[in-house]
């Protein structure tokens, strides 16, 4: 007996964080700071790091903990303005200076590196034990290569590494590093990590973006961060199943759906049923993780 199947997905919903309200659910773009705003949207602040300005190793999380506050006002700058440096202030970045597409940047110059922070209270009702999380990282710059300096020179590390408080560590999650250092390119990164100390209910979750910053251009290259997704509630997941379908089906005939991964060994598969028309659609998805793994055959039955 021929079987058609077909592929479907099955999604389970996920939950939506804000600083405001009981959604588990957060996204900032930053474009709400429009072209020449100078305040920090809220749970958002700047962190310095003391230190060497040329070290090419990334804090540890020990280092990470040491970082002191920056004051709250931001700098303007677009590509369009001449390249210039943050000494402990981040900036708000564009294209030009009327740019909408606002991004969180960073420039430092003199110390070890700058920190963006973003600090979310958990208003879902439950602990968090788990962050599904989600940016966007742009190499921007309007200098020229520095005199001397040949256009492969690493001056210090290039992009951003993401740090996570847990409990009272910070943690490094290299998955979410991005090092995208060609200018006016775009890196996306995303993860789910585990807290093995949840975040109860009226609890504050807190996440950093180290920047030393880069390479060749004069004075440094620049990096901003846009499109952030933080999520504490359910996940969304895609199922691979596959649903049965026959024709050629003999009405009033009885058949038995049988099932094998390897067309050996042959199962049963529910009760027989009775054909009612000569197409049909078998009432139960089979899930698979590749669809050659699973085979099914119709018998007909006694």
């Amino acid at each position: 007996m021929k079987i058609k199947y077909t592929i479907t997905l099955a999604i389970t919903l996920a939950g939506l964080l804000s600083t405001t309200s009981a959604s588990p659910y957060y996204s900032q773009n930053f474009d709400g700071m429009g072209p020449t705003g100078r305040t920090l949207p809220p749970g958002w602040s700047v962190w310095n790091l003391a230190g060497d300005g040329s070290s090419l190793v990334i804090p540890t999380s020990a280092e990470i903990a040491t970082a002191v506050p920056d004051g709250p006002s931001l700098a303007v700058w677009n590509q369009t303005d001449a390249t210039t440096s943050f000494l402990e202030q981040a900036a708000n970045m564009g294209s030009t200076v009327t740019d909408v597409n606002r991004l969180l940047g960073t420039s430092p110059t003199d110390n070890r590196g700058d920190l963006l922070q973003l600090a979310l209270t958990n208003h879902s009702g439950a602990a968090v034990i788990a962050v599904s999380f989600a940016y966007d990282m742009k190499c921007m710059a309007a200098g020229t290569l520095k005199p001397g300096y040949p256009p492969s020179s690493i001056d210090e590390l290039p992009g951003y590494s993401f740090y996570y408080l847990d409990g009272a560590t910070w943690k490094h999650v290299p998955s979410m590093d991005l090092a995208n250092d060609t200018v006016n390119s775009v890196g996306h990164a995303s993860a789910v990590f585990n807290l093995s100390t949840p975040v109860v209910d009226g609890g504050v979750l807190r996440f950093r973006w180290f920047d030393d910053n880069a390479n060749a251009f004069s004075p440094d290259t620049m990096y901003a961060i846009d499109n952030i997704v933080v999520n504490i509630g359910p996940k969304v997941n895609l199922v691979k199943a596959i649903k049965p379908s026959f024709t050629g089906l003999a009405v009033g005939t009885n058949y038995q759906l049988q099932v094998s991964a390897d067309l050996n060994t042959w199962t049963n598969q529910g009760a027989p049923f009775t054909a009612t028309n000569p197409s049909m659609i078998y009432p139960q998805y089979f899930n698979v993780a590749n669809s050659k793994q699973l085979f099914f055959r119709l018998q007909v039955s006694p």
